[in-house]
């Protein structure tokens, strides 16, 4: 992992002057400016999405009482990137 001492590591996006650590909080953070939402709630009728795993996690134990949000494996916790077909 490279590391960008002192900050170094700007966001590219037009003015918003934004420095990371490391590249890959760049490329999280660009999820701010692209409206990207990878995580979404597959739990019958919800359909919310969230940039973060930690913040679906966060709904699925406040909105489905699910009171385990290390749990993983639930099948309406969905990464876009995982999404495949169901027939």
């Amino acid at each position: 992992m490279h590391n960008c001492a002192d900050k170094r590591c700007p966001c590219p996006y037009p003015g918003c002057g934004w420095r990371f650590d490391f590249p890959s909080d760049v490329r999280a953070h660009m999820m701010v400016h692209s409206g990207e939402k990878p995580y979404g709630c597959e739990y019958p009728g919800c359909g919310k999405r969230y940039q973060r795993q930690h913040d679906l996690l966060r709904h699925a134990k406040d909105k489905h009482g699910d009171d385990n949000p290390a749990r993983r494996d639930r099948a309406w916790y969905v990464h876009s990137s995982c999404l495949l077909s169901r027939d």
